[in-house]
């Protein structure tokens, strides 16, 4: 197979940067919409999110996210987690 062309090697490129940046995105809203960081979940939240939103906060304290002394839970390292996975999900596709 012969090698992208120059323009289009740039183009492609600019499109995983762009794709990795939605991403990142998503991935902060996603954590930022189920509370994950807040000591409670919000009340207007359904049985499955409130779920999720345990799984994310184990998780979180998996990968070496700590809880603060106030109960709220950092979520740096699941954030890049989330993001990471959605990239290589997206790049599947």
């Amino acid at each position: 197979m012969a090698p992208l062309p120059d323009t289009l090697r740039r183009q492609l490129e600019r499109t995983v940067v762009e794709a990795r940046d939605v991403a990142e995105a998503g991935a902060r809203a996603a954590i930022d919409r189920l509370a994950v960081n807040r000591l409670e979940p919000f009340g207007e939240m359904a049985p499955a999110e409130r779920e999720l939103r345990v799984k994310l906060r184990a998780h979180a304290r998996q990968v070496g996210d700590p809880r603060k002394a106030s109960g709220e839970q950092e979520c740096w390292r699941s954030r890049e987690n989330v993001e990471i996975w959605t990239s290589r999900r997206r790049a599947l596709t």
